[in-house]
């Protein structure tokens, strides 16, 4: 894949229309959203375009029904200012409507957007600036993504709603380790929030599981951790899914089957130096959909958003579900 603009995304970019109607969901919670706003509409107006209508979220309501709303209003442009959080329940209302998603990571992770950007800068670690940013939410080209839907059955029996996804689902150590870092740890450390507990998780021991593909048969699995992907860099820096991609209609699965302090390190030098040996502890397989039973009531994370009591999980593919604006080039 080496050569492309954009690696992590396979198909032809295409100029997207100018926007009739754009409207901006906006999380209050975070930091940079003022300035975020007001260059939001400065460069609307730079541009010609209309005045975009802004819906802010809250705890009870954070992004779903406000996308909700701007779609049944026309809108054709739907930008989501905020973390990962916020970009995937936008991303799960805009999915195979005529609005496209506007891009701005003002969040803790912002592990959607750097996926988008990553290669291009040949920089893990961070992203365009603001301003490119905006400017690509109002006016850059368009890549149609795949958006992941997950299922989940809770411990009491309930079916819950299809969670969308964007970037990863993990169930085990991995979802233990991220339900325990604080929100206010997230805003004030970003990635660095999550490595106290991911490090206090890795001498956890691994759990069994049930996992099966549709028309294969369950097999039981051992592992530390079972983490579904549509992009190949995930939270810590840790590029764990070199192989995949945002738009091929698949998902990598992962099976960390980890179960010695010191098979770590093989760990880290795969995921932190992108190292050509594969260690034995990681199993890796693309698939289009995954049941996981877990042996007990687990949480389960979905793009980073906790939902506990989990005892099972199904994740399906929709290719190509979702139209997204990516940045320019400025190298």
């Amino acid at each position: 894949m080496p050569g492309r603009l954009y690696p992590a995304l396979t198909r032809q970019l295409y100029a997207g229309e100018t926007p009739k109607r754009i409207f901006v969901i906006a999380n209050p919670a975070t930091p940079k959203l003022y300035d975020a706003l007001r260059l939001i509409m400065r460069t609307a107006d730079q541009l010609g375009l209309v005045t975009p209508n802004i819906l802010t979220t809250t705890r009870r309501s954070p992004g779903r029904l406000q996308a909700k709303l701007a779609v049944e209003a026309g809108a054709d442009l739907v930008i989501a200012a905020g973390g990962d959080g916020t970009m995937r329940l936008v991303a799960g209302e805009l999915a195979d409507s005529n609005a496209t998603l506007g891009v701005i990571p003002i969040g803790a992770g912002n592990i959607f957007a750097r996926n988008l950007t990553y290669h291009r800068l040949r920089n893990h670690f961070h992203l365009p600036p603001l301003i490119s940013w905006v400017r690509s939410a109002l006016s850059g080209s368009v890549a149609e993504v795949d958006l992941g839907q997950v299922t989940l059955w809770r411990a009491d029996g309930t079916v819950m709603p299809p969670e969308p996804m964007l970037t990863m689902t993990g169930v085990g150590r991995d979802a233990q380790a991220v339900a325990q870092v604080s929100r206010h740890l997230k805003n004030s450390l970003g990635w660095m929030a999550y490595l106290p507990a991911a490090i206090r998780k890795s001498f956890a021991t691994p759990y069994q599981f049930t996992v099966s593909s549709a028309g294969e048969i369950p097999q039981n699995i051992t592992a530390w951790s079972v983490l579904i992907a549509n992009c190949p860099l995930v939270p810590l820096r840790v590029m764990a899914f070199p192989n995949a991609v945002l738009d091929d209609g698949l998902f990598d699965r992962l099976d960390v089957s980890v179960n010695r302090a010191w098979q770590w390190g093989a760990v880290a030098a795969k995921g932190l130096i992108n190292c050509a040996a594969t260690p034995a502890v990681l199993r890796y397989r693309q698939v289009k959909d995954l049941t996981i039973r877990t042996p007990c009531p687990l949480p389960v994370q979905v793009d980073g958003d906790i939902i506990e009591d989990v005892n099972q999980l199904q994740v399906v593919v929709s290719p190509g579900a979702l139209r997204v604006r990516v940045p320019a080039n400025e190298n």
